[in-house]
Order: structure tokens, then C-alpha cells, then sequence
């Protein structure tokens, strides 16, 4: 498994656990479901108790989902895999996490042990029609749109790249001040560009980066670590090299979930 595409995931993980609104709205979910007690668990477990179990459920499952679809669709973009497989890497990955997620909290709650095959078939063809539901839901929302961009962002039509030799028009990965230049970094490259960092960075247009220093701007997928130093923080990016950030940028990464708030 790639460290890169992993941090990724990660990322948005942290990123979506720290949305108040998906917060609440998975806390709604469990505790509707606790009080209604679907697939017998009202039968086994009291009101209270249930919401709980109903608590882990959506709280683990949901990372699980989170981190298999935005890992799944780093890796078949990298790659230049097709939506549909990157569904089905979603579906199978969450389907199999999922299954052990509840075959272990239901051993916990309910002392289920996974030694029934007809209980392991039900559990697994439930939860494998329910992750691929899912994720063709995550396929077709604004939300995995917004999370497929913060994990690798699709950047080749930026403005800021046509004034690069072709040969060195990849996907961004830093713009940084050098004299009266901007020096332009992608994945094919670097180049010098005489326009002001500002206006580089106007250029970008859609871009998912964001301006780290008066010095420097980064392309948000390509960072591979943050590391607080102080009141001012380092950025690693998946080229190796270190972006310092400055203490007034530090909301911005703050925002970009690449540091805790």
C-alpha cells in the first residue's frame, strides 16, 4: 500500500471527523437506529445500550468507508483506472472491513461468535450490498467529488501551467518566489516563470492549494507530512522536499486538515 495514497486517506478521514454536521448527522443515524432496533438488536439490548452499539457501528463503519474510497480513488487515479473500478475497490474494501467491524463489536455486545456459517453469509451478503450502495452514493455527491479533489486534485488546466514548456506541464506541486521569478514545480518539472506569486497564484484557478508562506504556494495532494515547529510549521511533499509555512499561514493548513485545530 502506498504511503502516500494512505496519508491521503488518513487525511480525509480527520478531515471528515472534524465536520460538525457529518458528526451530528452520523449521532442522528445511531440513535434512530437505537431506538428502533432493526435486524433484532431490540430484542437483545435495551434503548440505551443499543444507541451506543449503534454509535460504534456508524462511527467506525464511516471511517472505514472514508478511508477505502478516498485511498481507492487516489490509487486508480494514479494509475488511470476507471471510475467503475475504483467503485468496486470502494465496495469490496469497505465490505470487508465493515463485515469484521460488526462480526467483532457483535461478539462484544451480543456474544455472537463468528462460528455460524449461516450467520457469517447473511452478515456478509448485508453488509457487501450495503458498502456498494454506498459507494455508489459517495460516487455521485458533491461531498466525494469535494474528497477525489483535496486527494489528488486534477490541476493540468491551470493558466499558470500554459506559460510552461510542454514538456513540464504535470500537476502542480509548489510555486515559490526565486528573484523576480516564480519558480513552477510539477510532476514533469521545474521552470521559471517572470510573473508575481500573487498572480501565479490567481492563475491556478481551481486549484486545491493554498498559499503557505509570502514565498510559497503548494498544491495541497502533494503534501505528505506537516510537522508543527513552533509557532510556524515544515510541509514534506511527495518529492521530499520541505516548504516552511509561515505563523500567519498557519490557518490556512489549519483549514486544509493538514494540522489539528
Amino acid at each position: 500500500m502506498s504511503d502516500s495514497h494512505t496519508y491521503f486517506a488518513l487525511r480525509e478521514v480527520r478531515r471528515l471527523y472534524s465536520t460538525k454536521k457529518i458528526m451530528a448527522a452520523l449521532l442522528g443515524i445511531a440513535v434512530i437506529l437505537g431506538i428502533a432496533g432493526p435486524f433484532g438488536t431490540s430484542d437483545a439490548m435495551r434503548t440505551g445500550p443499543l444507541i451506543m452499539y449503534w454509535i460504534v457501528i456508524a462511527y467506525s463503519t464511516f471511517a472505514a468507508g472514508t478511508f477505502v474510497g478516498a485511498w481507492s480513488s487516489v490509487f486508480c487515479r494514479s494509475r488511470g483506472l476507471g471510475q467503475p473500478v475504483s467503485i468496486a475497490l470502494t465496495s469490496l474494501g469497505t465490505g470487508v472491513i465493515t463485515v469484521l467491524i460488526v462480526v467483532l463489536v457483535n461478539w462484544a455486545s451480543f456474544n455472537l461468535a463468528p462460528t455460524s456459517l449461516e450467520y457469517l453469509g447473511t452478515l456478509v451478503a448485508s453488509t457487501f450490498l450495503t458498502a456498494a450502495i454506498i459507494a455508489l452514493i459517495l460516487y455521485n455527491t458533491d461531498l466525494f467529488a469535494s474528497r477525489v479533489a483535496v486527494a489528488e486534485p486534477a490541476i493540468r488546466s491551470s493558466r499558470i501551467l500554459e506559460r510552461l514548456p510542454y514538456d513540464k506541464r504535470g500537476d502542480l506541486i509548489s510555486m515559490s518566489v526565486f528573484d523576480h521569478y516564480v519558480e513552477v514545480t510539477t510532476t514533469k518539472g521545474q521552470d521559471l516563470v517572470l510573473i508575481r506569486l500573487s498572480d501565479a497564484i490567481a492563475e491556478t484557478e481551481g486549484d486545491h492549494g493554498t498559499q503557505v508562506h509570502r514565498s510559497h504556494w503548494v498544491a495541497l495532494g502533494q503534501v505528505k507530512a506537516a510537522t508543527r515547529k513552533g509557532d510556524r510549521a515544515i510541509l514534506t511533499l511527495l518529492d521530499g522536499r520541505e516548504i516552511p509555512v509561515s505563523r500567519s499561514f498557519i490557518p490556512a493548513i489549519k483549514d486544509a486538515g493538514l494540522l489539528p485545530k
